[in-house]
């Protein structure tokens, strides 16, 4: 856990589960957890907790020490800051078929 101290609650999720998507479509999607409280309204907390049996205090507890990054970014929590947000977008693009010195293709984007 200490190790994703250092991430501001953020990581790119390559598969949206929660849409219901049977497998991975669209780009990946940076995601942000919440990270302090009164981020979440309490009883929402507690519905989740209940429905997964989850206990939000111990957690907390248990975390007490991890040691968190005494100089935040600036941006790193620009989207509470503001009305943008970072967002990856795909894109079509040509690709161009190398043969290396053994004679096999190689495929390499442009």
């Amino acid at each position: 856990m200490q190790k994703l101290a250092n991430t501001y609650g953020k990581t790119f999720h390559m598969w949206q589960i929660d849409r219901g998507d049977a497998l991975p479509l669209g780009p990946p999607q940076l995601m942000g957890a919440l990270t302090a409280d009164g981020q979440l309204d309490p009883g929402l907390l507690e519905k989740r907790d209940a429905v997964y049996g989850i206990d939000s205090e111990k957690k907390k507890a248990d975390r007490v020490d991890l040691e968190y990054p005494k100089d935040i970014d600036p941006k790193a929590d620009h989207w509470l800051k503001g009305n943008k947000a970072w967002q990856v977008d795909m894109k079509e693009m040509d690709v161009v078929v190398k043969v290396d010195r053994q004679g096999t293709e190689q495929q390499k984007e442009q």
